[in-house]
Order: C-alpha cells, then structure tokens, then sequence
C-alpha cells in the first residue's frame, strides 16, 4: 500500500483528503487538520474540492482553515500555470455545452441542443489535432482536457 501510495500521489493526497472529511463528521478536528495538511505538503491542488465538500464543513471555522485554503489555492494556480490555456478553454467550453448552470441539460434540452453540440464538438476537436500535432500540450491536464473533447468525438 504505501508503495502504492508513492507512486500515485494524486490518488493518496485524495484519501487524505476523504479521510479529513471522515474525522471532520466525527468531531476529531485536530485529526483532520493533520490528515489535510500531509495531503497539501504531498501536493494536493483541488481547491474546489476544497470550498464544496460538505464533509469539510466543520473544519471552516477554525483558524487553520484559511491558511490551509490558500496554500490549495497557490498549488492549484501553479498547476494551471503550466497548462495550456487554450487547451483549458476547449475543454471549459465542451463541458459548459453539455450543462445549464450546475446541472446537466435535461433530455428535452439536449434534444435543443444537440446538433450545435455536433458542430462545437466538431470545432473542438479540429482546435485539439492542431494543439496536439504543434507539440503544444504540456501537462498531464493538457492531456487530460484533449481526452475530455475527444471522447465526444465522432471515430474517423
């Protein structure tokens, strides 16, 4: 496990994070904060895990949980630093087409909607080849965001 653990660190940085909202719901604040704060040193960068998560409720009036916030907030504008914006956009605009708001469009929208989807879609995916074939990706989100247009992509 714990070689797992090196070896994956986003994945254990996010049980840490789970296991702070468990000890959070159970009172134990001072365990919480220890789990939160060895999931931040190893790299943790959700910050909107971090202002949503109703497990972490209980921790956000103690004054640990500002200082503890922005250093979330610093590493995850450092992560978005070494993306590629435009890359970062597509992929903000692919998912902005598929939802209203917070939510996912309703079947009766998405039947509205659908054929200028199609055509976003179409656009998206072109703007990606193009990124990708000029070596312009370079981060694993570049990679991540490229994978999120094209799996709604036609097969060629």
């Amino acid at each position: 496990m714990e070689e797992a653990a090196k070896n994956a660190p986003f994945e254990r940085n996010q049980r840490l994070v789970d296991g702070a909202g468990c000890r959070a719901l159970e009172g134990k604040v001072n365990a919480a904060f220890a789990l939160l704060e060895s999931a931040v040193a190893g790299g943790y960068y959700r910050i909107r895990v971090f202002e949503t998560e109703a497990d972490l409720v209980p921790l956000r009036d103690d004054a640990r949980w500002p200082p503890l916030v922005q250093k979330v907030n610093s590493a995850d504008t450092s992560r978005r630093a070494k993306s590629n914006p435009e890359l970062a956009k597509l992929c903000a605009d692919d998912q902005a087409d598929r939802h209203k708001g917070d939510r996912l469009l309703t079947k009766e929208e998405w039947t509205v909607a659908w054929p200028q989807i199609q055509r976003n879609d179409e656009q998206r995916r072109a703007s990606v080849d193009a990124i990708m074939k000029a070596g312009a990706a370079r981060s694993s989100d570049d990679f991540f965001f490229a994978a999120m247009i094209f799996q709604h992509g036609e097969s060629r």
